[in-house]
């Protein structure tokens, strides 16, 4: 069922997340002005180009930077192969 629920036999959307999946604390970050969950719905390709888009303070590059690193290869992976049509939701 994913994201939906069922209620009264029929589908719908969960009345608390709107089909984000993610909890209210996961819902209230936002990174670059977008929330988790806007990300998640990028392509592959989309994605990098948001996260190389991104600026942070220098205080935390050393945290940020490694994780975008990761991430971004992560996303080249899923283009090389071929599944750079697909969104992370």
């Amino acid at each position: 069922v994913g994201a939906e629920v069922l209620f009264g036999g029929k589908k719908e959307l969960c009345p608390d997340c709107h089909g984000a999946r993610i909890g209210p604390i996961g819902r209230s970050v936002r990174i670059g002005g977008k929330r988790i969950f806007e990300y998640t719905q990028m392509t592959a390709p989309a994605l990098r180009r948001a996260f190389e888009a991104l600026s942070f303070p220098e205080r935390v590059t050393p945290v940020v930077g490694p994780i975008l690193g990761e991430l971004k290869n992560r996303l080249a992976v899923m283009e090389n192969v071929g599944l750079d049509y697909l969104s992370l939701d």
